[in-house]
């Protein structure tokens, strides 16, 4: 397709990849932790921990409640977009424009140094875990993306698609979800 052929378009794609990969990584984790806590261990958290109504559920008009702490700014989204947006967006800049936060030795924009457990000493071992890294971040996208279509199809969080999956494969899988009443034309049932 030819979208690598200069090279300076190859180091933006690749950082991009890196960094949306490395917030899907999160986004994934921050999906399954909360039904995990409130299926396993019976926590506390709005919206019965589905991830897609644990935010909504969250924003009271008393004030944003993340985490149990009521932040009391009423339910001024405007407030949380922009002040959201403003602290990300200065920590990019800071992180693209390679401050490197007094990190010694060569600064990467991507690998800024900080490795507290020294597993990157090594290069072929940091060489490695870079391999390993986009390849987790790749496959943590497509999570998403699934978490996202189950959630808009089913109405569920991840796991217990998963459980209702497992229960009964024939009756709950995507083909079932997304046709409804036409799967069993589609199945050939």
């Amino acid at each position: 397709v030819g979208l690598c052929a200069d090279p300076e378009r190859f180091a933006f794609l690749r950082q991009a990849e890196i960094m949306n990969g490395r917030w899907a990584l999160f986004g994934a984790l921050g999906c399954l932790a909360p039904e995990f806590l409130v299926r396993n261990n019976g926590a506390k958290i709005f919206g019965d921990g589905v991830w897609f109504k644990t935010n909504a559920a969250a924003l009271t008009p008393e004030g944003a409640n993340i985490l149990g702490a009521g932040f009391g700014l009423g339910n001024n989204l405007p407030f949380l977009f922009v002040s959201t947006i403003l602290l990300i967006g200065a920590t990019e800049v800071w992180r693209y424009n390679g401050s490197g936060g007094g990190f010694e030795g060569p600064y990467d924009t991507l690998y800024p140094g900080w490795d507290p457990l020294g597993v990157c000493e090594d290069p072929d071992t940091f060489a490695e875990l870079k391999v390993k890294e986009v390849k987790n971040a790749r496959l943590a996208m497509t999570a998403f993306l699934g978490f996202l279509v189950q959630g808009l199809v089913t109405g569920k969080g991840p796991l217990e698609n998963l459980a209702d999956h497992l229960a009964d494969p024939t009756h709950n899988n995507a083909v079932v979800n997304i046709a409804g009443n036409n799967a069993s034309k589609i199945l050939g049932a």
